[in-house]
């Protein structure tokens, strides 16, 4: 993924987002500190997903979140 790849050139912040479980399993996007990079999420929990991705950056941990039916690793 030459978007990860520039993050981390770049010393920035980034995560990669995969849906896991529910709608759009297998879904990806990469995400900094703009939102959404690269790739994509189901539209109904973008939003929500950037926001907690943004924070879960800041902290550099990792977690699989659920989003109603839709179970999504950051």
């Amino acid at each position: 993924m030459e978007v990860v790849a520039r993050l981390i050139e770049e010393e920035r912040l980034g995560a990669v987002v995969t849906v896991v479980e529910g709608d759009g399993l297998g879904a990806r996007a990469v995400i900094d500190e703009s939102g959404v990079v690269a790739g994509r999420l189901p539209e109904g929990i973008a939003g929500d997903v950037v926001a907690d991705a943004r924070a879960l950056m800041e902290r550099e941990q990792n977690r699989t979140l659920t989003y109603g039916d839709t179970a999504v690793y950051i």
